[in-house]
């Protein structure tokens, strides 16, 4: 006989583990795609940067020349001194700009061609300058008018070089730009895939571990019915129930740990993608203030709001994605760790507990009673995290206009204890009292963080004592958790590691 049709089980676990063995390497292939992306895009975009300080420099040299010009002129005409003042100013800006040109296009033999003309065209416009200076100086107004001719000839011919290098760098900003939104939309769209496919991984993962519960389950129910009389074959069942919650237990962390590795990725090359757009929004301030008009409202759209959106987006969904990686392995370990039975003062437990959340008690002004307890031998470390989520979810899901109450008493079932913890806070509608003990499910208003895992983890440890957990409650009236115990931990449950 086919105990529990074992064979089609086994066959379908072969194709569960397949699918996440091929989930699991587009999610890799996924995280190396997005970090060679992101890697690329931050180059572009720093080429892009480089460009527009190319132009903004040649525009300052232009505004330089440009300004010495109109000011010696002033100087020649009028004699006044504010004139030769600009005039000395702007002549001084003008070749640590040239030399900022010659610095910034040292990787473009062409620019760096008309950096040098240019050198000669200012240096012979610095020459008539210095003419026309002495001659205004001494009153020849004539005469510098006339040199002036010759200076605004050599000025159209460092107009010509320097438009020659501007529509250079036009183009190459353009081409530069369509390769910088080319590979961010890729970034975009890979990381996205990523994180969907993350999400997937990890909603099948869920699915099985929920399945094989329920196979357990049925599988306990058939070792119950087939104890009269068959301990062999209770003997064997139960080994095969233990081997197959410690795959589960396994499968569930290897899939958490692995998942984080393409994660980890993605949330570190995101911040560097911030870092890059902050320099971006930087760079745009600072050519609003040097070159109004530079960039199109298309471009200072791009750099300025949109970009820093989709970072928004991709930085929530893989905090969201980090969390509930955090929630399956606080699950998957629930079931590792070996418990080890110890005498436990539960009224000495329990005012630890109050202890160590006093801060948190004090702070929303709660009061925690604690009323006659019993002493069990259980596992403390178990007990203590039992309690302290239902003491930290009685503080969580208060009312606020009612003074939170937290009532723990206790009473004697024989050879179990029942613990009840009740409160007066915001209670839990009849529909959803079972759901609130699911992985990831949360009733009520969502307006308080936590990814619905205490209560889950709740639940398995109470069962992993020998014990149980229930619920009696009402919406606006409080809850009342109750935590059936044995007073002796059964052997077979310290053992079951």
């Amino acid at each position: 006989m086919n105990m529990l049709g074992k064979t089609p089980i086994s066959r379908r676990h072969i194709a569960e583990w397949w699918t996440l063995g091929l989930g699991l390497l587009l999610v890799i292939l996924a995280g190396a795609m997005t970090v060679r992306m992101v890697r690329l895009n931050a180059e572009q975009n720093a080429s892009v940067a480089h460009t527009l300080e190319v132009l903004a420099a040649g525009a300052a040299l232009h505004i330089a020349v440009t300004e010495a010009n109109s000011a010696q002129r002033g100087y020649l005409l009028t004699g006044h001194p504010v004139f030769r003042q600009r005039y000395e100013r702007a002549r001084a800006d003008i070749w640590p700009n040239v030399d900022r040109l010659g610095r910034m296009t040292l990787d473009n033999s062409a620019q760096q061609a008309r950096v040098q003309k240019m050198r000669q065209v200012l240096a012979a416009r610095q020459a008539e300058w210095d003419t026309v200076g002495r001659m205004a100086d001494t009153g020849d107004v004539k005469g510098g008018a006339g040199r002036q001719l010759v200076g605004l000839e050599l000025t159209e011919d460092f107009r010509n070089i320097l438009q020659q290098m501007t529509d250079d760098e036009n183009a190459l900003l353009a081409q530069r730009r369509a390769s910088a939104d080319a590979s961010g939309d890729w970034v975009l769209i890979i990381g996205v895939g990523g994180l969907g496919m993350a999400a997937m991984l990890v909603g099948l993962s869920i699915t099985t571990l929920r399945r094989r519960a329920a196979e357990l389950e049925t599988a306990n129910a058939e070792v119950r019915r087939l104890m009269g009389g068959l301990e062999d074959r209770v003997a064997e069942r139960t080994q095969d129930l233990a081997e197959a919650n410690e795959e589960i237990q396994r499968f569930a962390y290897i899939v958490s740990h692995d998942l984080r590795s393409p994660l980890v990725n993605i949330m570190g090359f995101s911040a560097e993608l911030e870092e890059v757009q902050g320099q971006a929004a930087q760079l745009v301030e600072r050519l609003e203030r040097e070159a109004p008009g530079l960039l199109a409202d298309s471009e200072r759209e791009a750099l300025s709001a949109e970009l820093p959106e989709a970072l928004a987006f991709i930085r929530a969904s893989t905090a969201r994605m980090d969390r509930l990686i955090k929630a399956i392995l606080s699950i998957s370990r629930t079931g590792r760790r070996t418990l080890a039975a110890e005498r436990v003062d539960l009224s000495a437990l329990l005012g630890g507990l109050a202890v160590t959340q006093q801060a948190q008690l004090s702070e929303t002004e709660a009061q925690l009673t604690v009323g006659p307890m019993p002493e069990i031998e259980s596992d403390r470390f178990a007990l203590e995290q039992i309690f302290a989520n239902l003491i930290d979810n009685a503080v969580k899901y208060r009312r606020d206009s009612v003074p939170l109450t937290i009532d723990i008493t206790a009473e004697d079932l024989g050879s179990k204890v029942r613990v009840s913890v009740a409160d007066n806070g915001r209670g839990i509608a009849p529909a959803d009292q079972e759901r609130v003990f699911e992985p990831f499910r949360r009733a009520g208003v969502q307006d308080r963080q936590g990814e619905g895992i205490g209560l889950a983890h709740v639940r398995a440890l109470a069962r992993r004592l020998g014990g149980s957990i229930s619920l009696e409650s009402m919406s606006g009236e409080g809850s009342r958790f109750l935590v059936t115990l044995p007073k002796k931990l059964p052997q077979t449950w310290v053992a079951e590691e």
